[in-house]
């Protein structure tokens, strides 16, 4: 989470180049060469949302056929890695499409090892399709760049962890000017 310019695709992009598994990735503005060449579900040519609803919806799927899996003694699945840039656009775009999808995934997403990376501008409940699900935001690790980025994350680990932690000061200390890509 974090303003315009201040690195959250990039941050996005350094943490999906870390972790196994296929990457998918959602973005309502994406143009060629902005993911280092990967393609990601877009909007069509004429800006309508109906790609991105099918991606949410075969994404909705996915989990569903893993839970089925789940269910009759399957637990082993590669790891499907979720980039959903610009959340709260596609939220305004497709809330129930969206706001599901975030939930399920915050819910059960890892037993099925689907792991969603969201990246938006606020990380209120409204914004991310989730209103009156205030706990399943509870589910996700968040990451403030830019100008949000120290008070805010000191602070949430600081809580977290109950003591001092010298990993949150050094990370918020060398975020405080922001991160440029």
């Amino acid at each position: 989470v974090g303003e315009t310019s201040s690195g959250k695709t990039t941050l996005a992009m350094a943490i999906a180049g870390n972790v196994e598994g296929q990457l998918f990735i959602i973005d309502p503005v994406w143009q060629p060469g902005s993911w280092g060449g990967i393609p990601a579900v877009t909007v069509s040519p004429d800006g309508d949302y109906e790609p991105l609803k099918a991606a949410l919806i075969g994404l909705l799927n996915e989990m569903k056929r893993r839970g089925a899996e789940l269910q009759s003694g399957n637990s082993h699945f590669e790891r499907l890695n979720i980039i959903f840039d610009e959340v709260p656009d596609t939220v305004a775009e497709l809330p129930d499409e969206a706001g599901v999808l975030i939930r399920r995934l915050s819910q059960r997403g890892r037993h099925a090892n689907m792991h969603l990376i969201g990246i938006g501008q606020s990380s209120t409940v409204n914004s991310w399709g989730i209103p009156g699900y205030c706990d399943t935001a509870e589910n996700f690790a968040t990451i403030y760049v830019g100008n949000k980025a120290p008070s805010k994350n000191v602070a949430k680990m600081l809580k977290a962890t109950g003591r001092p932690h010298a990993a949150a000061i050094q990370e918020a200390s060398s975020w405080s000017g922001g991160v440029d890509g």
